[in-house]
């Protein structure tokens, strides 16, 4: 048997503070990540619970005095009943709400969802079209000029994006004179401003540049042409990248508000259609039906996000390494 020796005894003792350090660090750090899961989660459990609640426990109340206690906090985010029927009468509409015989293609919110879907398919394939073909020219092609176009473009991402609404609108109504499937009030309005975006040229470039040169060299010899290794290996390598593009450009349409309420008012999507549960002067804001929306808006989302989770995350942490 062989003995250990002095540096081996002396080695196994000084790892075994190291490594206790190393436990109170990871522990500070995962109560830290639940604290801020915890104030991030909880406007949404609020509206969730605010959702579930009858009308009149759903209005928000101020707390003063005796009232400040448990159970009336827990009472903001936890409803005494479960009224399930809130949703229904939400994806029926504010309007339509106490009319029981609603069908389902009828509801207001079908509507809404059928055409913000048909917007954000259509935006989305338009923006991976022209990111991919522009982040592959800047990438892989040589042209005179080419660091100072690319320069220009990701110059645009200092320009807030509210400040291009006024100058798209005036193009949009122009447009509309030619055309009036490219006017305004128009399903083309609402997604042919955004086919172009710098940041998704910059995700695509980072991930084509980082393909190797040799696969690149060897598609030539092989007689493939440009479009050829694009479309045959260029892409399916980047797939996460890709993938990545496609999900920021949806949830960008799925979320935008200012730009169809001023672009397109005439088609609802499901930001707009929020709006027509929100109160005025001479009508009270039904705040559990206005929950109820909301929840059914960001539902696809989250339902979206799990499902392309994996892919998400890999696209977005390797080219953060590009």
């Amino acid at each position: 048997m062989i003995n250990a020796g002095p540096l081996e005894k002396s080695t196994a003792t000084t790892a075994r503070p190291t490594r206790a350090f190393k436990l109170p660090d990871q522990l500070f750090l995962h109560i830290l990540l639940i604290v801020i899961l915890f104030f991030m989660l909880l406007p949404f459990i609020w509206m969730v619970g605010t959702a579930l609640k009858p009308d009149a426990d759903a209005t928000p109340t101020s707390l003063s005095g005796t009232e400040k206690n448990i159970g009336t906090l827990v009472s903001l985010f936890w409803p005494r009943e479960f009224h399930w029927e809130n949703f229904v009468k939400a994806w029926n509409g504010k309007y339509s709400a106490n009319v029981p015989d609603v069908s389902f293609f009828d509801a207001p919110f079908t509507r809404y969802f059928f055409n913000t879907i048909i917007v954000g398919v259509a935006e989305t394939v338009g923006v991976l079209f022209t990111s991919i073909m522009a982040a592959y020219a800047f990438a892989r092609m040589e042209f005179w000029g080419k660091g100072i176009l690319f320069g220009f473009i990701l110059a645009t991402l200092a320009i807030p994006h509210e400040a291009t609404y006024i100058p798209n609108l005036v193009i949009i109504s122009q447009l509309g004179q030619i055309a009036s499937w490219l006017g305004t009030n128009s399903y083309t309005a609402l997604f042919l401003p955004w086919l172009g975006s710098a940041f998704y040229i910059f995700l695509l470039r980072q991930f084509f540049m980082a393909l190797p040169q040799e696969l690149y060299e060897a598609a030539q010899l092989d007689g493939i042409s440009e479009l050829g290794f694009l479309g045959r290996i260029a892409i399916p390598l980047s797939m996460p990248a890709v993938l990545t593009v496609g999900l920021f450009a949806f949830l960008g349409n799925w979320n935008a508000f200012l730009w169809p309420l001023i672009a397109a008012p005439n088609i609802p999507v499901v930001q707009t259609g929020l709006r027509t549960f929100v109160g005025n002067a001479d009508v009270q804001t039904e705040w559990n039906l206005l929950m109820a929306a909301a929840t059914i808006v960001i539902l696809p989302i989250i339902i979206l996000y799990f499902v392309v989770q994996r892919r998400f995350i890999e696209g977005v942490s390797r080219t953060g390494i590009k």
